[in-house]
């Protein structure tokens, strides 16, 4: 082949890099479950379409990904935990009186004209 052939021309053109999209967590640990529990990684591979290079460094990273979950899962934990309940925010709809909170007025019933 010379120089100028399209042959040799295509052969040097630089690979097209797919689409950067990141993986949340939660599909990082499912994808390290799902190998780790028999399943072949080409599977993996088309069900997730993902490459096989992207779930060898997952397996790689195993426990900094589980590290990484644990935590995320565990701020989830501690703001629900924090999280005020509706009866805290609004205590004049619960508890010891149903009335009609006395800083506001009572609306009036509409009047009828006679």
């Amino acid at each position: 082949m010379d120089k100028g052939s399209p042959m040799s021309l295509a052969s040097r053109a630089p690979m097209k890099r797919g689409k950067y999209v990141t993986m949340s967590m939660a599909k990082k640990a499912a994808i390290i479950k799902l190998v780790d529990s028999g399943r072949s990684q080409a599977d993996v591979v088309k069900e997730f379409h993902i490459s096989r290079q992207t779930i060898s460094d997952y397996i790689k990273n195993k426990q900094k990904i589980w590290r990484r979950r644990e935590s995320l899962l565990n701020v989830v934990r501690r703001m629900s935990a924090k999280a005020p309940t509706l009866s805290s925010r609004r205590p004049f709809l619960f508890g010891r009186s149903q009335q009609w909170p006395a800083r506001f007025p009572a609306p009036k019933p509409p009047q009828t004209q006679s």
